[in-house]
Order: structure tokens, then sequence, then C-alpha cells
């Protein structure tokens, strides 16, 4: 008797947990919970979508140009750059940046021929930025042409290549280096009359720039 009560026993607790598992099998095959499961799990990957998609792009940089050449004129950079996207690979925009341009000076000449003061000069530009790739990892190429609005800057070109890491949805972080080369305004002084006029002359330097991009 005893020994029958322990296999009914078994036979119900057998049978419930079968029947619990195919009630559970059921809601987890139920179409409701396929539908929140896509759900969630478009929602989690769109966010990490690390492809650049199409519409208004935001970016902005900081970095520095180490001056080479007949003026080195050394100087911090800040811009931002606002566009279109028209496909992943490329972006048509326009921007603004603010150079911190240092007092420059020849100190090796009794009477110096070419010197300015210290300034900050504001290009604007055109950019065009050409992405190699379509992932999280994407070298790229950046062109800036542009002009500055302040007196003492004038023709302004940057040419860089770079990589974009992506971080989340959109944002990414940009490192480039690059060449850049800048009109600036100096006031030469003749040696023998000792008379000054101004006159803007081709400036050239090598530029690191991070940048984040929205």
């Amino acid at each position: 008797m005893k020994h029958c009560c322990v296999i009914v026993l078994a036979l119900l607790l057998g049978g419930a947990s079968v029947y619990g598992q195919s009630d559970r099998r059921k809601i987890a095959d139920s179409p409701i919970t396929q539908k929140y499961r896509n759900a969630v799990r478009t929602g989690f990957y769109k966010e990490l979508d690390y492809a650049i998609a199409s519409g208004y792009r935001g970016f902005a940089e900081f970095g520095y140009t180490f001056g080479v050449g007949d003026y080195d004129l050394s100087r911090f950079e800040i811009s931002t750059t606002h566009g279109y996207q028209f496909n992943p690979y490329l972006f048509l925009g326009a921007g603004v940046a603010a150079h911190f341009v240092p007092r420059y000076e020849r100190s090796d000449m009794l009477l110096p021929r070419d010197y300015r003061s210290s300034t900050m000069d504001i290009p604007i530009f055109a950019s065009t930025r050409i992405t190699m790739l379509n992932n999280s990892f994407s070298p790229f190429l950046d062109f800036k042409c542009g002009y500055g609005v302040t007196r003492k800057c004038g023709f302004y070109l940057s040419v860089s290549v770079g990589c974009r890491i992506a971080s989340w949805g959109r944002q990414a972080v940009d490192i480039y280096v690059g060449y850049t080369k800048e009109d600036f305004e100096f006031n030469p002084r003749h040696t023998t009359y000792g008379a000054s006029h101004r006159r803007k002359l081709p400036t050239d330097g090598v530029s690191l720039r991070l940048g984040y991009e929205f």
C-alpha cells in the first residue's frame, strides 16, 4: 500500500511538471511573446546600429596645428560642421572654425620683416567627407575649403585622413591627421625706410584633431 501511494504521488507530480512545461512552451511560442521579443531585439540593435544613416549630421572638433615651412604658426583650433549625409559614404556640409594664432616675430633679425600680433581668426568653409567603410571602425577622407571672415586671415584649406569609431546610435568619435594651408596677414617692415604695410601670406601646418559626431 505504501509503495502504491508513492507511485501515485510520483505520477501526479510528473504529470503536473509535464503540464507546466507544456504550458510555458505555449506561452513562449505565442504570437504576443514573439512580437515582444522582436520589439526588444529591434530596439536594442537599433541603438547599436553602427551604419551611417542618411539625413542631418553634425560634427564638433578640436585640435592643434603644428606650423611648418617659412612661418611656423602653431595654433589651437576648434570647429563645428553641419550638413547632410546622402548615403553611408558621402557627406556635404558647411562649418565655421576659430583659430587661436599666437604672436609671430622673427627673433633672429634686428628689425623683423614679417610679424603679427596674436589673434583669433575665424574661417568659414564648405566640407566634404568620404567614408570608405560602413561599420564600427571606418576610415575616411575629409576636405574643408573656405575663407576667413576676420581681417587677418584669408584662404583656408584642410585635407585630412582619419578613422570613425562608432559609439552609440548615430554618435561616434573621430580621429584626424592632415595638412592645413591658411593665409594670414603679416606686417612686413622695410629695413631701409621703416615703412610698413600689411599683406597676407600662405602658411602650412600638420594638424591633429579629435572630433565628435552626432
